[in-house]
């Protein structure tokens, strides 16, 4: 449609156009890089963007002996799914078991467990391996009777997915894959499953050793889009 009288020059915006309490394109683009971009949430917080789907919400490194990681309802709040990364995790002492719970009212207590899990055990020298299963857990299994060493094969990791958790009325599910170097010096992954009785929506994740404490190690906590 052409303009009635004169067209009016094209002007560039600067920040004295823009009111308190937004923000434009290029802002939430200017702090990412070719692999992360950060957006704003809905709750006027920051959220970075790591790769397609997920969102990166927190992470925590230990270095010392603590009894578990938190992650309360300061991150854990409005995903359906979350993902738990952990990797480069020891524990104190030999036998020690880590697991993963989820809870409702910021901790004060966590959801009734109901888990499967399947293994795979390779010895050191990789001439053999079994395929094993055991029954259920009180917590959702990650690895057990991880060795105690700090050596460099001496850790755990594992990637843990949470479905179903911002549902306020059905059961949540986990499936975990996971790594550790038993104390009898050979070497399992695990496959495990659950499901989680809890019927509120999560807004607490905890992992921890159910024997002792965790020496070391990174946590970092997903929200993942659809």
């Amino acid at each position: 449609m052409p303009f009635i009288g004169n067209k009016p020059t094209a002007v560039p915006l600067s920040g004295d156009d823009i009111q308190d309490g937004t923000i434009g394109l290029a802002d939430l683009s200017a702090t990412g890089t070719k692999d992360s971009t950060t957006f704003l949430r809905g709750d006027n917080t920051f959220a970075e963007v790591t790769s397609p789907g997920l969102v990166k919400l927190a992470t925590t490194t230990i270095s010392s002996a603590v009894s578990s990681v938190n992650f309360d309802n300061t991150v854990v709040s409005g995903y359906n799914y979350y993902q738990v990364r952990m990797s480069n995790v020891g524990v104190s002492n030999d036998g020690d078991d880590i697991g993963i719970k989820l809870s409702g009212d910021n901790g004060s207590s966590f959801g009734t467990v109901e888990a499967t899990r399947s293994y795979t055990q390779q010895t050191n020298t990789a001439t053999s391996a079994n395929v094993s299963s055991a029954g259920a857990f009180t917590f959702h299994l990650l690895t057990q009777d991880s060795e105690a060493t700090e050596s460099t094969d001496g850790h755990s990791s594992a990637i843990i997915d949470i479905f179903n958790a911002s549902n306020s009325s059905n059961h949540k599910t986990m499936i975990s894959h996971s790594f550790t170097k038993n104390q009898n010096g050979n070497h399992y992954g695990y496959w495990t499953i659950s499901r989680n009785q809890l019927t509120s929506a999560v807004n607490y994740i905890r992992i921890n050793n159910e024997n002792n404490n965790l020496d070391s190690g990174t946590f970092t906590l997903y929200g993942v889009t659809s």
